[in-house]
């Protein structure tokens, strides 16, 4: 039987296919409109949490006719349906409970690095990102990997939605050309509260060609920095979604990071690379300039099989690479660990986030189970970034 070839032909019709598909998809897990649309409530216990008032304080104030504030309407057996975020953001203005760095402080500027995929690195930078503009933080997520797994994440299809002009790309291209570029013309809102993004799609893969190909020494390095510090007095913390290999834009996060996260699952082939990545990363900072320097520089373990999974072999292999990280890297290795889990995957499906969820499709236990562990990592990484500001005033 004859099999015909795969020509270009048949790969820009199945690229075709791929943009029908796309645009279904969005329709499917979207608001009418296609853009993404939050539709979680919060509980009064989440909400004094997230304030910095008791649920009581809170109730008084709501009551009083005097106060331009409203619970959330009454509905089935004499229940609230819960606070949105624009709510608590509300709550936090009329309390006066935002955050607040002293003039001393500067905002964090967080790389999640490594040089190797499949380690969750997307993973964690959209829960962080959302975790820190949840409890206040202005937050930038800037997607710096062409793959754009953080910007269809956010509700974008990467070269569907998201044009090249408005990706990094355009900014890299600009500046190379000698043009004087806002990099706040590439800064866009997300439906989370506190939190923007830089988004990307596929074109700014071109970046690590036409970066390379420029003689400007190491300054050709210090392109994203550059444009960091033109916005970066509007957050408290940038996060960058580094792309998963050694290049020009890799180097630039490095540059322009201020700390350092390093997913890496407990295998061996996995921390192997983690080693060479220490090994590359003490190359790269001589080329980089002897005065790069971090606030704090993390592994977080990532991908662990639960215990209630039944390979024993495989989790004692991961348990033992763990053990050795952790005797040998001691102090760089976060407490917390990333376990794989169902939960990812169910809201993966629907194109969303452990925060974004509010009634999990399969187990409500496994669902808990993984926000629990999401969250524990999330405040542990917190807790180093306030550490590293002299001043911890309403946070």
């Amino acid at each position: 039987m004859y099999i015909p070839p795969v020509t270009k032909k048949e790969i820009r019709d199945l690229v075709e296919r791929q943009v029908i598909l796309q645009q279904e998809l969005k329709k499917v897990f979207n608001s009418p409109d296609s853009d993404k649309v939050l539709t979680k409530r919060y509980k009064p216990a989440e909400v004094a949490e997230l304030v910095g008032r008791s649920k009581s304080h809170i109730n008084r104030e709501e009551k009083n006719p005097d106060n331009d504030l409203s619970p959330p309407p009454l509905v089935s057996n004499n229940r609230r349906e819960g606070y949105t975020q624009e709510q608590i953001q509300k709550l936090r203005d009329y309390f006066g409970t935002n955050k607040k760095l002293s003039e001393e402080d500067e905002p964090i500027i967080l790389s999640i690095q490594n040089f190797k995929g499949g380690v969750s690195k997307t993973t964690i930078a959209i829960h962080l990102a959302m975790y820190l503009s949840l409890q206040g933080y202005k937050t930038l997520l800037i997607d710096l990997d062409s793959q754009a797994s953080t910007t269809h994440s956010l509700g974008k299809i990467p070269d569907f939605d998201i044009m090249e002009e408005e990706t990094l790309y355009s900014f890299f291209h600009d500046v190379l050309e000698g043009e004087d570029v806002n990099f706040g013309d590439y800064v866009q809102p997300t439906h989370w509260m506190n939190l923007d993004y830089v988004p990307s799609n596929l074109a700014l893969y071109n970046s690590e060609y036409e970066i390379a190909a420029v003689d400007l020494g190491a300054e050709k390095f210090a392109l994203l920095y550059s444009g960091i510090e033109q916005v970066i007095d509007n957050y408290h913390i940038v996060i960058i979604d580094t792309p998963p290999a050694l290049g020009m834009l890799s180097l630039n996060a490095l540059y322009a990071a201020t700390a350092c996260i390093i997913p890496c699952p407990p295998r061996m082939l996995d921390f192997t690379s983690t080693m060479q990545f220490f090994k590359m990363l003490d190359n790269v900072m001589g080329v980089l300039g002897e005065d790069i320097s971090y606030k704090f520089l993390k592994i977080l373990p990532t991908r662990k099989k639960a215990r209630t999974q039944k390979n024993e072999n495989i989790d004692v292999m991961e348990d033992n690479v763990l053990e050795l990280a952790y005797k040998h890297f001691g102090e760089y290795m976060l407490e917390s660990i990333f376990y794989e889990t169902a939960a990812l995957d169910w809201v993966s499906g629907e194109n969303k986030t452990l925060f974004e969820v509010d009634k999990p499709k399969g187990s409500p236990q496994t669902h808990r189970n993984a926000i629990k562990n999401m969250n524990a990592i999330c405040k542990e990484i917190e807790k180093l970034i306030c550490k590293t500001w002299s001043s911890t005033e309403e946070m």
